[in-house]
């Protein structure tokens, strides 16, 4: 007699910036128990045993979504399109919109609306693909098709690979380039290097070049730890001290940031955000301002600059990711102070 089958886990899907898969999955197993957990180039997918609401604090996401399903096929050509669409109206939707409502706690849908992607689409009009995905989902369970305010987003990615289907959870939407990084920063990135900072107690947080979103993210993954606003080489000391001028959630921040130094400590952690090349004093005085086995992560535009700085200071690299944001290329590093100071 043949047993039960089992039970299919609900199943999710993460957007990211190309570099970042790999601690995407890192954290989905730390923050949701995640199992299962495959990567690809620019997301990855995962399941979930338990607890799908912490699914929400996976902060070096782009994008979360619940996994509908996957469409083999090649839908790169606008004639390849039909087939997409007659697969799509054989979609059932009723267990990932169950998984959708568990996660967010949110009631049934009773509209909807639409984003697509078309990855190496030759040929694909954007409106094309909306319309069809639009037309083969009414009448699935979800609501009327909407705009903006629409209950839930259903998304589609298409491309020569395949199509994959998923329900929006949450995405976050790219910052202003900074100072140090001149592109549009997702908050991902800030997320990730939250994220490496992790593990151990840590009573005091150093940040750098950093602005408001940054701040946030630590904040919020460290609420119990006090963030400092430290400047590594004089340069900076104004910036740092007020970062994004004029930016509104950065007062709702100050009362939390204290300024370096703080007499008779060091910094547990630090994050720090640097140009192409580190500042001659800045990871000097990083070392110096980490207490033994403190870790830090430092962004940077060029890797080798930082190795070559390394042999100077204090400091080990623990790991490196390079990471791609549009046609720029940013590092992140983890640094760990390990031998005496000076």
């Amino acid at each position: 007699m043949k047993g039960r089958p089992k039970e299919r886990l609900p199943r999710f899907f993460a957007t990211t910036l190309r570099g970042l898969e790999e601690i995407v999955l890192r954290q989905a197993r730390r923050v949701a128990g995640a199992v299962r957990r495959e990567r690809h180039t620019g997301w990855v997918q995962f399941d979930v045993p338990t607890n799908l609401d912490r699914i929400r604090r996976l902060r070096s996401a782009n994008c979360v979504y619940v996994h509908v399903r996957e469409i083999q096929g090649d839908y790169s050509r606008p004639r390849q399109l039909s087939e997409l669409a007659r697969r799509l109206n054989r979609t059932d939707l009723r267990e990932s919109v169950e998984v959708w409502q568990r996660t967010t706690g949110n009631p049934p849908p009773q509209s909807f609306r639409v984003t697509c992607e078309a990855r190496a689409g030759k040929g694909i009009q954007f409106f094309e693909l909306h319309e069809l995905v639009k037309k083969a989902l009414t009448g699935k369970g979800i609501g009327l098709p909407g705009d903006r305010e629409a209950d839930l987003t259903v998304y589609l990615q298409a491309g020569g690979q395949g199509a994959i289907l998923g329900l929006e959870l949450w995405r976050t939407e790219p910052l202003a380039s900074t100072a140090h990084v001149k592109a549009a920063v997702p908050v991902g990135l800030w997320g990730a290097a939250a994220f490496l900072l992790e593990g151990g107690e840590a009573r005091a947080v150093g940040v750098a070049g950093a602005d408001a979103a940054l701040v946030a993210e630590l904040a919020a993954q460290a609420p119990e730890t006090r963030l400092v606003a430290w400047a590594p080489h004089t340069r900076d000391a104004a910036g740092v001290r007020d970062w994004g001028r004029g930016r509104a959630q950065l007062a709702a921040l100050r009362a939390t940031l204290h300024e370096w130094p703080i007499r008779g400590e060091t910094l547990d952690r630090a994050v720090l955000v640097l140009g192409s090349a580190p500042h001659e004093a800045a990871l000097p005085e990083l070392a110096r301002a980490l207490a033994p086995q403190g870790r830090a992560v430092v962004v940077l535009g060029e890797v080798h600059a930082l190795e070559q700085g390394l042999r100077r200071a204090n400091l080990t690299l623990r790991e490196h990711h390079g990471v791609t944001i549009g046609a720029r290329r940013v590092h992140l590093a983890v640094l760990q102070r390990t031998r005496p100071r000076q």
